[in-house]
């Protein structure tokens, strides 16, 4: 088993990647992610193109926490969000992750960049799942995949799934690269095990019941700015 770290990757950020590791419960877990969510909205604020908006896309077991610290760095008034609720299923040895519920918000035309963003990338299926899904309607001149801890394997993985002129433009930031699996697939060290069961939203029928905190927000965001 090896870890590799993203050169000129700060004491700060190996602090929080360790403080997943050591966690003791959901609530510090929970504090920990969204402060690695800050420190990648640090790494990716100054490669936005000056004009048009950010599309942020999400699964529902990091939208309160990964993607709120994302979002607090980089601004939610440039950003447009899109939270999936993904249901893995397996069909042999081939896994899918259909999206079964999606929260979308308006302003798709003025998107410029686009953002994927997941506490861990494994084996790349929810986030080919949901690259596929957004770009049908949207067309980035930038498209970041971002995570803290991403999989040896991920980025040729994830690549593989779309034509070449698409893959070209995926720019990776994250913090950790690992190479090692346990026998049920979870990543080594990884993130620390099912980030479901870590940040206390149970397994993954569970999560997909949970509805985020930072959904209500913006859609009150939304309201008063409509009635202003």
């Amino acid at each position: 088993m090896s870890r590799s770290f993203r050169e000129a990757i700060t004491e700060a950020e190996r602090i929080h990647l360790q403080g997943l590791l050591d966690a003791d419960g959901p609530e510090v877990y929970r504090s920990t992610m969204q402060r690695l969510g800050e420190d990648l909205g640090r790494r990716v604020v100054d490669m936005l193109p000056e004009r048009g908006m950010c599309m942020l896309v999400c699964t529902v077991e990091d939208a309160d926490f990964l993607a709120r610290g994302f979002l607090e760095t980089v601004g939610v008034e440039r950003v447009v969000l899109r939270c999936f609720w993904n249901e893995r299923r397996k069909l042999g040895d081939f896994e899918l992750a259909p999206i079964i519920r999606r929260y979308v918000e308006p302003g798709d035309e003025d998107v410029s960049a686009l953002v994927v963003i997941k506490s861990i990338i494994s084996g790349a299926c929810v986030v080919r799942t949901n690259l596929m899904e957004v770009l049908e309607r949207v067309k980035p001149a930038q498209i970041f995949v971002v995570a803290p801890v991403i999989h040896a394997e991920a980025e040729r993985k994830l690549e593989q799934e779309f034509p070449s002129e698409i893959a070209r433009s995926f720019t990776y930031v994250w913090l950790a690269r690992d190479d090692a699996r346990e026998p049920d697939g979870n990543v080594v060290p990884g993130i620390g095990g099912s980030v479901y069961d870590l940040l206390g939203l149970g397994g993954e029928q569970a999560k997909n019941r949970y509805y985020p905190q930072l959904i209500h927000e913006r859609r009150a965001l939304r309201l008063d700015r409509q009635r202003g």
